[in-house]
C-alpha cells in the first residue's frame, strides 16, 4: 500500500520564467506484504493554484537524475499524469521522489504572481482520488492518507 506523500522541497520558492522549472516535488512511500511485491504508481493528478499572471506549459514528470520522464496533460487547473510507466511510477525502498516540471511564464508586471502545485484528493473505497497505483495484482483509486494528500513548494 501507499503509506505516505509529501511534498518534499522549501515551503517558499522563487517564481520566474523559463523552460522545464522545477514546480513540484512529491516524496512516495510504499510498502508491500508479498516477497518480491512491488506498489507502482499508475496516475496522478495535480491540482495547481496560481495567479491569472501565471502560465505553464509542457509539463512533465521525472525521476530527477535518471532521464526517466513522461508528459502531462492539462485541463483548466488539473494537470493529469496518466499510464506513468515502470521507470517513473514504480516506488524503491525507502521511498521515491517525483518532480513536476513546466515552462513559465510570468506577464511583465505581475504583482503578487505564485504558483503551487497540490495533490488535493486522496479519494476513499468508493470515490476515486488523485492517485491511482497499483500492488502488481490490483489497482486503486485511493491513498489511505487525508485530504489534502501533499503540497508542493509555493513560489512567488
Amino acid at each position: 500500500k501507499i503509506t505516505s506523500v509529501k511534498g518534499a522541497g522549501p515551503a517558499d520558492g522563487v517564481l520566474s520564467s523559463g523552460q522545464n522549472l522545477l514546480l513540484g516535488q512529491f516524496t512516495f512511500e510504499g510498502l508491500t506484504k508479498k516477497i518480491g511485491g512491488t506498489v507502482k504508481l499508475t496516475e496522478v493528478i495535480f491540482t495547481v493554484l496560481k495567479s491569472n499572471d501565471v502560465a505553464v506549459t509542457n509539463w512533465k514528470l521525472l525521476i530527477p537524475g535518471t532521464g526517466a520522464q513522461m508528459d502531462c496533460f492539462v485541463s483548466g487547473n488539473t494537470v493529469s499524469c496518466p499510464q506513468i510507466p515502470d521507470s517513473i511510477g514504480t516506488l524503491t525502498n525507502p521511498a521515491t521522489t517525483l518532480q513536476l516540471q513546466g515552462t513559465v511564464l510570468v506577464s511583465q508586471g505581475a504583482q503578487n504572481a505564485y504558483l503551487q502545485v497540490t495533490i488535493q484528493n486522496a479519494g476513499s473505497i468508493s470515490s476515486a482520488g488523485d492517485v491511482r497505483w497499483s500492488d502488481g495484482v490490483n489497482e486503486f483509486t485511493w491513498v489511505p492518507l487525508s485530504t489534502p494528500v501533499a503540497t508542493s513548494t509555493r513560489f512567488h
